[in-house]
């Protein structure tokens, strides 16, 4: 329909009048085109603002991130971190005997809530002092778990690292590693009331 029109016009308009109409078309075309990409940038920029505006990190988001990148290393500077299979391994070396399948008992284990694991590059690992002498679990960890059984382990591995004032200032997995399982078992009871408070 517009087509039509045009050329409706356009047979209308004597060749002086059509040259025109061309001259001033050719002069508003490319300002018309500037002015719908300028006004197309805007709506984009408009829209970025909005996006990012809603997605754009503010400082304590930064501050948090950086205080958790240094409670994971604390944590992973407080003891080994092994593999399922490292404890495996470790397990029949102390037994005398060289299992099949060395991560099988190990995440039974973890299945059944008698240690945690924490996930780092790609791989569960688990804290050293999670186990005895024997590279069996220690008894407080399955008990600390009990306590609270839907905590992240990343949470939980920073509790075991952290600080008890109930322990005199030391951290639970020193304890543990001093074979004062039933003082952290308390301090973790301790823990759980004030959480409940």
């Amino acid at each position: 329909m517009t087509t039509d029109l045009v050329i409706s016009v356009a047979e209308e308009l004597s060749a002086g009048d059509l040259e025109q109409v061309r001259a001033t078309l050719s002069n508003v075309a490319p300002v018309l085109v500037d002015g719908l990409k300028a006004h197309k940038a805007e709506q984009v920029q408009n829209l970025v603002r909005i996006l990012v505006g809603a997605a754009a990190p503010k400082a304590m988001d930064l501050r948090r991130a950086r205080m958790n990148v240094e409670a994971i290393k604390a944590i992973y500077r407080g003891t080994d971190w092994l593999t399922a299979t490292e404890v495996g391994v470790s397990l029949g070396q102390f037994a005398g005997s060289t299992p099949v399948n060395p991560a099988a008992t190990v995440n039974r284990w973890r299945r059944s809530g008698e240690i945690f694991a924490v996930r780092y590059e790609g791989k569960n690992r688990y804290p050293r002092y999670a186990f005895g002498a024997d590279w069996r679990p220690v008894p407080a960890i399955r008990m600390v778990l009990k306590l609270f059984p839907r905590i992240d382990p990343w949470r939980l591995a920073a509790w075991f690292e952290s600080s008890s004032s109930y322990l005199g200032g030391k951290k639970p997995r020193e304890i543990i590693q001093q074979g004062g399982d039933q003082e952290v078992i308390t301090a973790a009871q301790d823990c759980h009331v004030q959480m409940l408070r």
